[in-house]
């Protein structure tokens, strides 16, 4: 029959005279519950009502855990009844050799419950949420969004992704006024940028690349990447290290302007975009070479410009009324302005399939 069965021995009723029995295998019921491993009623058990209030004592102790701490390894001096704990490792005193359970002081006295994988608890001093592993023991979980270490959304985040987001459209909308989005880096050095990805193989990246300067630049293959525009932190300068940059200077008349081509040889184009005069007159197109034999080509002008070649300005040899540039071997170009009424001019010049 075994140990799980007992034999139960009955006469029938019909057969009793003719002295026949009837015989039956009934069960043994368990001493405890399989979850919680609350004291069941035994049949024929003698003072019931003390394993049904122990029953309930677990049940007082378990249900809706509330814990005053974890982070003790040894009873509190004056515990009151009623008080749970959760026992730090290296329990010591009563606590000994418990830890990990949630002690119970009651009747005098501490009685401890072993968790279950999966058990969760609020903890009141410091206030947080604890979730029991069989492994790891109780770890701190987060019962809001604040200081949470990752968080995917519709996607699984990682040590370096720490919020990950899988969807059609990600919206940052306003509160009634404006909205900002900040991407904040350490120190000068680091980098704070939006990465632009294929297939999570970068292709366009814009931003502040390991100095402050802000920079857009574009790869086709997610290795070899080329700077496709700069813009210098303390001059607010736009270059195009690949062949495009613009500047934009003021001519004081009478005196020379000194232009710093970003290449040794190059197209420029100088706009005149001063209020007080028409931009056509006093605008030009450049071909320049400012190396050891400087040359210099005006391809076009609206009138009031001079070419001087490789020499230099002066109020000499530029005309009144006219703007006089010329090619220097020193990497420059110069430009005199000795436009009349003694007007400085402004110019937006860009330069144009420059090499470094």
């Amino acid at each position: 029959m075994g140990p799980c069965a007992r034999l139960r021995i009955c006469k029938s009723e019909r057969n009793k005279h003719a002295g026949s029995c009837h015989y039956s295998l009934e069960p043994l019921m368990p001493d405890t519950s399989h979850a919680l491993s609350l004291p069941l009623i035994q049949p024929s058990q003698a003072q019931k009502h003390v394993t049904h209030n122990e029953a309930l004592r677990i049940l007082d102790a378990v249900v809706q855990l509330v814990v005053i701490a974890a982070d003790q390894s040894g009873p509190p001096t004056a515990p009151q009844s009623g008080d749970r704990y959760i026992v730090a490792p290296s329990g010591v005193g009563a606590w000994l050799g418990h830890d990990g359970d949630i002690a119970v002081y009651a009747d005098a006295a501490w009685s401890f419950i072993t968790p279950l994988p999966g058990w969760t608890a609020q903890v009141l001093a410091p206030q947080s949420a604890v979730l029991f592993d069989a492994v790891l023991g109780w770890q701190i979980v987060s019962t809001t969004l604040e200081n949470t270490p990752e968080l995917g959304i519709n996607a699984t985040a990682d040590p370096t992704n720490r919020l990950s987001v899988s969807a059609p459209a990600t919206l940052l909308n306003h509160e009634g006024a404006g909205h900002q989005l900040k991407i904040n880096k350490a120190t000068a050095s680091d980098t704070s940028s939006l990465l632009y990805q294929t297939n999570f193989s970068g292709r366009a990246e814009m931003g502040l690349a390991g100095n402050d300067d802000f920079a857009v630049k574009v790869s086709d293959d997610g290795t070899t990447w080329r700077t496709a525009l700069n813009v210098d932190a303390p001059t607010a300068r736009v270059i195009a290290p690949e062949g495009l940059e613009s500047i934009r200077i003021t001519a004081t008349h009478s005196a020379t302007t000194v232009l710093n081509p970003p290449s040794p040889a190059g197209f420029a184009m100088l706009s005149s975009v001063s209020s007080n005069f028409p931009q056509a007159n006093a605008s030009m197109i450049l071909c320049y070479d400012v190396g050891a034999s400087p040359q210099l080509i005006v391809i076009w002008n609206g009138g009031a410009v001079t070419n001087l070649g490789a020499t230099a300005p002066t109020d000499t040899n530029v005309p009144d009324g006219l703007i006089g540039i010329a090619a220097q071997n020193n990497g420059t170009l110069l430009l005199r302005n000795e436009y009349p009424n003694s007007l400085a001019l402004d110019y937006c010049i860009t330069w144009i399939n420059g090499w470094r």
